[in-house]
């Protein structure tokens, strides 16, 4: 949206009316189907405005060409009232998925002169409360002061323009206004405006060289700047998709979807002019970036990854790799402070990958630039909050020795901290009465002395830099050589009762097992009821077997994974040895089975399990087989 002063002074200021030029040049470079164009014609009145428009038509822009070439220049300045006027139109035509912005072009500040019944005052407030509703709609305002006698006010150009989030221009002539509004144009559709060659015009055809860097740009305009449209243009490219567009102070090339190459361009400018040639690619590609870990951990180097999209059609990765050739990007991080970090990114040739660590607890936002010679990406910034963990204890005990008068311990072997910050001990009970020694902290030195052998704990805290702390025990055991001597002669059998051990369990014969089993389901999670189970346990031709594994031979479906830590043995005389690992309840008869440790079945016994989930329970019988049956292996116990 354009809102132009047309009041009298301006006849003065842009003579040569290059203000409507650069509207031209504007709807010429933008005649695509996504762009739509509007003005507002202000001087102490609204004298003209049209609410934005597709020009993807010639009509269109022709229609709107004459609008802007009719407009008069006469009366006073009454700037709030242009930009309540464009920002009403704005807000009318605003969609989710198109990015509005606003140009304003003026040579001087409100003068009213009692023109109107309106006051400074009046035209301040509505500035005010334009700049608020372009914040609240997320929108720039670019502004640009022709200050050609002195009275544009830069301060409050700027301060609209920067309170916005657009950028401010400020010249004494016109003939800069082309050159500004390219500028602005450019960082809309993200792209840089490339100088390509600056040429003083003989009158005669001069030639200058034009690189297309890839082909992946959506349109390329070349543009022409100088005093007097230059006459003629020619581009030594094959292809039907150029346009040449030609005005009183600019003429215009535009190709679309162009290849990469190097193409001559031929031009007759009037002699004398300065031609200023520049090129203005607009790629139709999105910047995409993404954490490798969706829970980031304070302190901890996580991947960041960012690469170009084409967005034609459907987003997918850009197939022209020789975009990313002269890229470069930053990872841009800003913890609540404000205090930006900027992080280059390292160009992969198909994306951008990089490493941070995010340094403290806090809601951070991070966002991603990629910088190139003719054109730059930025995403939304993302927030992610990144919280501190405390301190935890490894669970390990120390061991200490009498013989050693003085013992230095390392606490960092007993706690670890997921955020690697630095820890600080202390002893939790103030340095009380210890009976196996004295014990100082010294930084992460736990330091001990006259140390006595024993059995007994220690309770020291551990703080990250963020204050969050952990108090533990710690178990403390202390020996001494004689330990040392009875530890060896301990070894010393050991090794003779597993030569034993070897003997008993190895080259003896072992028990098989013998009799069946019998499996009542009392209840299950599903509340599915399962029959009676019967499992011959002489068809095993192992000595031990799973709960889980006995589940798959029947084909039952209850899902109970700690069935698969349960386990059967065949015992001596014809027993049943029950062993587990879990958390279940295991009862043999009246007789609590604990955790590791073996109970022996005989027939006829039964055993109760209620599985981890609290709700599945299983009663197994132990029984004899009767002679009778075909699978009867015998009753005769082994001779012990």
């Amino acid at each position: 949206m354009f809102v132009l002063d047309v009041s009298y002074s301006m006849n003065e200021t842009d003579k040569d009316r290059i203000a409507e030029e650069v509207i031209h040049m504007f709807m010429d470079m933008s005649s695509g189907p996504k762009t739509r164009l509007g003005f507002v014609a202000y001087n102490d009145k609204i004298t003209s405005s049209v609410p934005l428009m597709d020009i993807s038509s010639s009509g269109a822009r022709n229609n709107l060409r004459s609008r802007v070439d009719g407009l008069k220049r006469s009366g006073y300045t009454d700037l709030g009232l242009g930009l309540r006027r464009g920002s009403s139109l704005l807000e009318q035509s605003q969609t989710d998925k198109r990015k509005p912005f606003m140009i304003l072009l003026s040579d001087g500040e409100t003068d009213l002169r009692g023109s109107t019944s309106r006051t400074p005052a009046d035209s301040s407030k509505d500035v005010e409360k334009v700049i608020e509703m372009a914040q609240q709609a997320g929108y720039p305002i670019y502004t640009v002061g022709l200050n050609r006698d002195g009275t544009v006010n830069p301060a409050e150009l700027e301060r609209i323009a920067k309170e916005t989030g657009g950028s401010s221009f400020i010249t004494g002539s016109a003939d800069d206004l082309p050159e500004i509004f390219n500028r602005i144009f450019a960082d809309q559709i993200q792209s840089v405006l490339v100088s390509v060659a600056a040429v003083t015009a003989t009158g005669a055809m001069q030639e200058v060289t034009v690189d297309i860097p890839n082909s992946s740009m959506a349109d390329a305009n070349i543009i022409m700047l100088s005093d007097h449209a230059v006459s003629e243009a020619q581009l030594y490219y094959q292809s039907s998709n150029v346009s040449f567009i030609r005005s009183d102070k600019y003429a215009l090339m535009k190709i679309i979807r162009p290849v990469k190459g190097q193409f001559k361009l031929k031009f007759k400018g009037r002699s004398g002019d300065l031609v200023k040639i520049n090129l203005l690619g607009n790629y139709n590609v999105s910047a995409v970036a993404n954490m490798a870990t969706e829970q980031p951990v304070k302190g901890k180097s996580i991947t960041f990854e960012a690469s170009l999209y084409d967005q034609a059609v459907d987003p997918k990765p850009i197939k022209d790799l020789d975009v990313y050739k002269g890229l470069e990007a930053e990872l841009i991080v800003t913890p609540s402070d404000g205090k930006t970090e900027r992080i280059p990114l390292t160009n992969t040739g198909s994306g951008f990958t990089g490493k941070y660590t995010f340094p403290k607890s806090d809601l951070y936002t991070w966002g991603l630039r990629i910088d190139g010679p003719d054109f730059y990406r930025e995403i939304t910034p993302v927030e992610v909050d990144i919280t501190n963990q405390a301190p935890v204890a490894t669970g390990e005990s120390m061991v200490l020795s009498k013989d050693d008068s003085n013992t230095d311990i390392d606490l960092n072997n007993y706690f670890r901290d997921a955020n690697n910050d630095p820890l600080t001990y202390v002893l939790a009970d103030g340095g009380s009465e210890r009976k196996l020694g004295d014990a100082v902290i010294e930084g992460n030195l736990l330091r001990w002395s006259s140390l006595h052998t024993g059995s007994s704990t220690i309770k020291v805290t551990a703080t990250d830099s963020e204050g969050a702390s952990i108090t533990t025990d710690i178990s403390l055991q202390i020996h001494s050589l004689r330990e040392k001597v009875l530890l060896y002669t301990g070894l010393g059998l050991l090794l003779a009762g597993a030569i034993f051990a070897l003997y008993w369990f190895v080259l003896k014969p072992k028990p098989i097992f013998r009799g069946r089993l019998e499996g009542y389901f009392l209840a299950t999670a599903n509340g599915e009821d399962i029959p009676v189970t019967n499992w011959p346990l002489t068809s095993l031709e192992r000595r031990k077997v799973s709960l889980s594994e006995l589940f798959d031979r029947m084909d039952i479906g209850v899902k109970v994974p700690e069935a698969g830590r349960i386990w059967l043995e065949a015992g001596k005389k014809e027993t049943l040895l029950v062993r587990h690992d879990t958390n279940c309840t295991v009862v043999r008869g009246r007789t609590s089975v604990k955790r590791r440790h073996t109970e022996a079945m005989e027939y006829n016994e039964k055993l109760y399990i209620t599985f981890e989930d609290g709700v599945t329970e299983i009663e197994i019988r132990y029984k004899a087989i009767k002679p009778s049956t075909n699978i009867y292996v015998g009753q005769k116990r082994d001779p012990q």
